[in-house]
C-alpha cells in the first residue's frame, strides 16, 4: 500500500463484493486491524495486491509470491511472545494506533478542505452576481428616482401614479441595503473559506509530518491535498432577472433572487462551522507548530480590524503616491529608438482590457473580459504568451487599486495596498521575504521608511493586494520554492487578494489550485482590440507631445489602421499589447515608413523577443542556458522549414528536439549548452514565438512567425525550386511572400520570373500565380526593372 501511494480509505473505497469468500467488503474500522496483524486473513492480502497492482498480473503474482512463505512460516510455527517482546508489542500497538488516528484525521482533513473549496467556490459566484445585481439595482433606482421627478413635475404631490412609483423606489432601495448586506456576507465567507481552507492543509501538513515520524521514515501516502472544483449546487447563475419591465415585475424577481442568495449563504455558513470543527478536533493532540510556516495571525470571526495610525497613514500616502509614478508608465523593452522617449507612454491612457478563458479545457471555453474573471476573486493566476499583456495588468490593477480608480467590478480591491513583487526579486535574496521585508526586496526607496509592524498588519487585516510577476523569469528548481512560498504566505494571511502571472509553458495549468486559485488565459487580441490598441496608445501619445507632433500623430494612427487591415502579415503581427505597441512605436520613430516593411517589423520583433527584452529586464540564463540571437533564430528556422516540408502547423516535443539535435551538432558555440531536450524547453518559455497548445506539443505563436522563418530557411537552403513548385498551394503563398523579402536581388528575381512563366504556360493557375507574383512586389526592397515591368504586364487591373 505504501509503494502504491494508498492509504486505509482509499483501500476500502476500492475492494469489491468478488474479494472476499463472504462476498461482503469488511467495514474500514476491520481494515485497519488487518493492517496491523489482527485476524489478518489470505484473502484480505491477495485483494491488496489486486488493488494496488491493477491490470498488473505479473506484478501481482511477484507480491504474493514475497508474502506466501511469511504467511505459511507464521500460520505453521507462530513466534512465543515473551515478557520483553510483550512491552515491545503494547508500543507497536500503540504507535499503530496513532499511525491509524493520523490516517484518519488526514481524510477527515481532506474533506474539511474540499468542504471549504466548495463554499469558497459558491461564494465567489455569489460575489460576482450580487455585484452585477447590484449594477442592475442602481440602474433601476436611477430610473425610477427620474420617473418620480417627473411626475412630481408634472401631476404634483399625491398623485396615484407618483406614489407607486414612491412605494417602488423605497422597495428598490430596501433590496439595495439587503444586497450590500448579502454582498457584505459572501466576501467574509469567501475570506473565512479561504482561511479555513489554508488551516486544513496546514493541519493536515503537520500530521503528514507526525505520521512520517511515527513511522520511522517510512514511505507515507501522497499528503497533496486536491482541491474541490465542484460548481456549487443550490444555486442557478440564470435565474437573476436582467432587468426585465415592467418595475413590479423586476422588483419581485430581485426580491426571489436576493433570498435565493442568502439560503446559499446559511448553507456555506453551517459547511464552514463543521469543517473548522473537524479542523480543531484533528490539531488537538499536534505538538506546537514546528515553526517552518511564516507566522501570521489567523484571524478569527470576530478578530476587528485595528485603524490606521497616523503615522501609518501618512506613509501609505506616500507610498501610493510611489507606486502611480513608479507604475504609471509603460516601457518598450529591446528595441533602438532615435528619441528614446518614443519607447515610453502612458498607462492610464493606453490600457486596453482583454480576454481571457479558462487555463484548463472544457467542453465550452468561457470568454470574458479580465475585469469581468477577477470580479470577486480573491485568489488568480493569469497565464500568456510574451508580450501578451501580464505584467501591464498588474500595473494597472496597482496603480488604480492604490488611487481607489477601479471599476465596479474589481471594486472590492479599491483602497488596498498594492505590492508588485517580480519574482526574479524575490529570488536574489537567500530566501523569500515575510511581508515586513517585501519593499526591500523589491528595490523600494521607501523600504526603510515602513512603519514597524505595517506591512505585516496590512496582510493580517485583508488589505493587501499582492501581484507577483513572472514566475517564468525564475530558475525552474526555483519554482517549487516559490510555489511553498505562496502557500505558506496563503496559510498565514489568507484575507487579501493576490495575482500571479506566468508564460504558460513554465508550470502546469493546475499550479495553485490546491491553494485555491483560479487559472486563466490570456487570449490573442481581436481585431477590435487591436483598433482600440492602436488608437489608445495614440492618445498616449498625443498626451505628451507637442503640437506640431500631435497633429503628425493623427496622420500616422490613421496610416497603421490602414496597413493593419489591408496588410495580411502586418496584421498577424499584431496579437499582442506589446507588439501593438512595437508596431506603433516604430511607425513613430521612423516617421511612418514602417507598413510599407513588413519584414523589418518581423526582424525588430525577433531582436525584441528572442533576447533583449530579457538581457533590458535583466533576466538572464532563466532555464539554465544562454543562447544568442542568430543561434535561436536559426534553431527556430529548423523547427519552421519542417512544419512546412510536412504541411503541418504543430509537431510533438519529441519530434522537435529530435529535429534539433543535428542542427545542435552543427553549431559548435551551443556545444556543452545543453541537450535537445533543454534547448527546447528554452525556446518554449523564453523565446516568445512558440507555445504548446497541448501537453507534449509545439506550435508557433502565429502561422506567421512560421512563414517568416520557414522562408528564411528556404532561402538560405537556395530551395527556390521547391518554392516555386509550391506557389499554388494556399498555404505556401506567404512564404514565398517573405521569401521574397528575404531573398537577394538575383534571387529574388529569379523567383519571380518563374512565378510568372509558370503561370503564363498553366492557363488553371494563371490568375492565381501573376497575382501572387504582383503581391510580392511589396516584400522586394530591389528588384531587375525588367523582371518589375513583367510581373505588372500580368497583374490583374484591380491589383496595378
Amino acid at each position: 500500500m505504501d509503494d502504491a501511494g494508498i492509504t486505509v480509505a482509499v483501500l476500502h473505497g476500492r475492494l469489491t463484493p468478488d474479494h472476499f469468500p463472504d462476498s461482503a467488503v469488511p467495514a474500514q474500522r476491520k481494515l485497519y486491524d488487518f493492517c496491523g496483524g489482527k485476524d489478518l486473513t489470505w484473502a484480505f492480502i491477495e485483494a491488496v495486491a489486486d488493488v494496488c497492482t491493477p491490470d498488473d498480473a505479473p506484478a501481482q503474482r511477484q507480491k504474493i509470491e514475497r508474502v506466501r512463505p511469511l504467511w505459511e512460516a507464521a500460520q505453521a510455527n507462530p513466534t512465543p511472545v515473551g515478557q520483553e517482546a510483550r512491552g515491545t508489542g503494547r508500543e507497536l500497538i500503540e504507535a499503530k494506533d496513532r499511525v491509524i488516528a493520523a490516517y484518519q484525521q488526514i481524510d477527515r482533513l481532506r474533506q474539511a478542505q474540499a468542504d471549504s473549496d466548495q463554499a469558497r467556490v459558491r461564494a465567489e459566484h455569489l460575489v460576482t452576481l450580487l455585484l452585477s445585481m447590484l449594477g442592475q439595482l442602481f440602474t433601476k433606482i436611477g430610473d425610477l428616482t427620474q420617473d418620480r421627478n417627473r411626475l412630481l413635475a408634472e401631476l404634483g404631490p399625491g398623485a396615484a401614479a407618483l406614489t407607486a412609483v414612491e412605494d417602488r423606489l423605497r422597495e428598490a432601495k430596501g433590496h439595495r441595503a439587503s444586497t450590500q448586506e448579502a454582498l457584505r456576507r459572501a466576501e467574509y465567507e469567501r475570506d473565512e473559506a479561504l482561511r479555513v481552507a489554508d488551516e486544513a492543509r496546514r493541519v493536515a501538513r503537520r500530521l503528514q509530518d507526525e505520521l512520517d515520524r511515527l513511522r520511522a521514515g517510512g514511505n507515507g501516502p501522497d499528503d497533496t491535498l486536491a482541491a474541490a472544483s465542484e460548481e456549487p449546487d443550490g444555486f442557478d447563475t440564470a435565474g437573476i432577472p436582467a432587468a426585465p419591465d415592467p418595475d413590479e415585475m423586476f422588483l419581485d424577481d430581485y426580491a426571489a433572487a436576493l433570498r435565493k442568495a442568502q439560503t446559499v449563504l446559511d448553507t456555506g455558513s453551517d459547511a464552514l462551522q463543521a469543517a473548522e470543527e473537524q479542523i480543531a478536533e484533528a490539531s488537538a493532540d499536534l505538538p506546537p507548530n514546528p515553526g517552518n510556516v511564516i507566522r501570521g495571525t489567523m484571524l478569527s470571526r470576530t478578530t476587528p480590524n485595528n485603524p490606521l495610525t497616523s503615522e501609518e497613514s501618512e506613509f501609505e500616502d506616500r507610498y501610493r503616491a510611489y507606486l502611480t509614478q513608479r507604475h504609471g508608465e509603460l516601457t518598450i523593452f529591446g528595441m533602438d529608438f532615435g528619441d528614446r522617449r518614443h519607447a515610453r507612454w502612458s498607462l492610464d491612457q493606453s490600457y486596453v482590457s482583454l480576454e481571457v478563458t479558462n487555463a484548463a479545457p472544457g467542453p465550452v471555453d468561457q470568454v470574458e473580459r479580465v475585469e469581468q474573471a477577477l470580479a470577486g476573486r480573491q485568489r488568480t493566476v493569469v497565464m500568456g504568451d510574451a508580450g501578451s499583456g501580464k505584467t501591464t495588468l498588474l500595473q494597472w490593477l496597482a496603480i488604480n487599486a492604490a488611487r481607489g480608480s477601479l471599476p465596479s467590478l474589481l471594486e472590492h480591491l479599491n483602497g488596498n495596498v498594492p505590492f508588485v513583487l517580480p519574482l526574479r526579486s524575490l529570488v536574489s535574496s537567500s530566501s523569500f521575504p515575510r511581508p515586513e521585508g517585501l519593499l526591500a526586496a523589491v528595490g523600494c526607496p521607501l523600504a526603510g521608511a515602513q512603519p514597524e509592524g505595517w506591512a505585516r498588519r496590512v496582510f493580517e487585516n485583508g488589505r493587501a493586494l499582492v501581484l507577483v510577476d513572472g514566475v517564468d523569469e525564475i530558475a525552474p528548481e526555483q519554482r517549487p520554492l516559490a510555489q511553498r512560498w505562496l502557500e505558506d504566505t496563503l496559510a498565514a494571511y489568507p484575507r487579501g487578494c493576490y495575482v500571479v502571472t506566468t508564460r504558460s509553458s513554465a508550470v502546469p495549468l493546475h499550479w495553485l489550485d490546491g491553494v485555491g486559485f483560479r487559472h486563466l488565459v490570456l487570449r490573442p487580441m481581436s481585431a477590435l482590440d487591436v483598433e482600440s490598441s492602436i488608437a489608445l496608445w495614440h492618445v498616449a501619445a498625443r498626451a505628451e507631445a507637442d503640437e506640431h507632433e500631435r497633429q503628425a500623430l493623427v496622420s500616422l494612427e490613421r496610416s497603421v489602421l490602414d496597413a493593419v487591415r489591408q496588410e495580411q502579415n502586418l496584421a498577424a503581427l499584431a496579437t499582442t499589447p506589446l507588439l501593438c505597441s512595437m508596431i506603433c512605436a516604430l511607425n513613430r520613430d521612423r516617421r511612418g515608413v514602417l507598413p510599407r516593411e513588413v519584414m523589418s517589423l518581423y526582424e525588430a520583433a525577433l531582436s525584441m523577443l528572442l533576447v533583449r527584452r530579457d538581457v533590458e529586464r535583466r533576466i538572464d540564463a532563466v532555464e539554465g542556458i544562454r543562447i544568442a540571437q542568430r543561434e535561436s533564430v536559426q534553431l527556430l528556422q529548423t523547427l519552421a522549414y519542417w512544419l512546412l516540408r510536412n504541411n503541418r502547423s504543430e509537431t510533438s516535443a519529441e519530434t522537435a528536439a529530435r529535429l534539433l539535435q543535428p542542427a545542435l551538432v552543427a553549431m559548435p558555440a551551443l556545444s556543452g549548452r545543453g541537450d535537445p531536450r533543454q534547448v527546447l524547453q528554452h525556446l518554449l518559455i523564453r523565446s516568445g514565438l512558440l507555445r504548446e497548445p497541448a501537453f507534449g506539443r509545439l506550435e508557433f505563436i502565429h502561422r506567421a512567425f512560421q512563414d517568416y522563418l520557414g522562408a528564411r530557411a528556404a532561402v538560405e537552403a537556395a530551395d527556390f525550386g521547391l518554392l516555386g513548385s509550391s506557389a499554388t498551394q494556399e498555404q505556401w503563398e506567404n512564404v514565398i511572400r517573405m521569401a521574397i523579402g528575404h531573398a537577394r536581388p538575383r534571387e529574388r528575381a529569379e523567383l519571380l520570373s518563374a512565378l510568372v512563366s509558370r503561370g503564363d504556360h498553366e492557363e488553371p493557375h494563371r490568375e492565381q500565380l501573376h497575382r501572387l507574383a504582383f503581391s510580392c512586389l511589396k516584400y522586394a526592397t530591389e528588384l531587375d526593372p525588367g523582371v518589375l515591368e513583367l510581373v505588372r504586364q500580368r497583374a490583374p487591373d484591380r491589383d496595378r
